[in-house]
Order: C-alpha cells, then structure tokens, then sequence
C-alpha cells in the first residue's frame, strides 16, 4: 500500500517538474523581453534609490557646520558614507571617479575639513549626482522606445 502512494507521488512530483520546465521554457522564449523590461525596471528602481539616498545624504551634511569639532567630525563620517555608497555602486564608481577622488583625499586629509571645502564637495557631489540620474533617465527612456 505504501509503495503505491510513494509510486504516486513520484510520478506526480515528476509531472510537474516537466510542467514547471515547459512553463520555464515558454517564459523564456516568448516572453523573453517583457521579463528582461521588468528587471530593467528593477534595477533602475535600485538605482533610483540610491540616487535618492545619496541626496540624503547631502543635505544631512548641511545641517552641520565644519568649522566646529562635532560639524566637522560628523561631514567626514557622512562624507565616508557617501563614498562608500559611490565605491559599491558599479555605475556611479564609473562616473563618479574625479568627484570620489576629491571626497576620498578630504576626508583622510591630516588638515580638518572646512566649510568653503564641505560645501564645494556637496555641491560637486550634487550636482555630479543629478547629471547621472537625467543621464541614466535619458537612457533608459531611449532604450524604451
């Protein structure tokens, strides 16, 4: 009796591994472009939320001044924050190198960071980050045509 059972359930789990591949198979040769749509559209998602965090992020560091110690230390901390973020991302460590450059040289530098220095990098960093965003935008919406 428990043979039968073990029979049927083999047989059955072995139909629908079939079932499963031939409905993998037909994803992938018919609807193809409309799977390989919806990744795009999720990693531009993951992009976009980056890009949202970075800016974040930058206007956390303008609630702080560098010229005094607790500013200052907390723009570096956020400033390695923001370069680690640009490092992990493949996309922006490519478009980003000069502006990752001058971030990574401020905040290991033996000289604390300055206000006029804090507020050139956030602004190159602003608008360095902005022009990738309309940059990938233009991108995308071209490829989607």
């Amino acid at each position: 009796m428990w043979q039968i059972i073990k029979e049927i359930i083999a047989v059955s789990a072995n139909v629908f591994s079939i079932g499963a591949a031939a409905v993998a198979l037909y994803l992938f040769f018919f609807k193809g472009k409309q799977i390989a749509s919806f990744f795009q559209l999720l990693l531009r998602y993951s992009f976009h939320i980056t890009i949202t965090e970075l800016f974040s992020k930058l206007d956390r560091i303008n609630n702080f001044s560098a010229a005094d110690e607790e500013g200052g230390i907390e723009v570096v901390n956020i400033l390695s924050e923001i370069e680690g973020q640009i490092n992990g991302n493949p996309l922006l460590r490519k478009n980003c190198k000069t502006i990752s450059k001058k971030v990574y040289d401020a905040i290991r530098s033996k000289k604390p960071i300055t206000e006029t220095s804090k507020r050139s990098l956030v602004s190159e960093l602003r608008e360095t980050i902005k022009n990738i965003h309309v940059s990938d935008y233009h991108e995308f919406a071209r490829r989607s045509q």
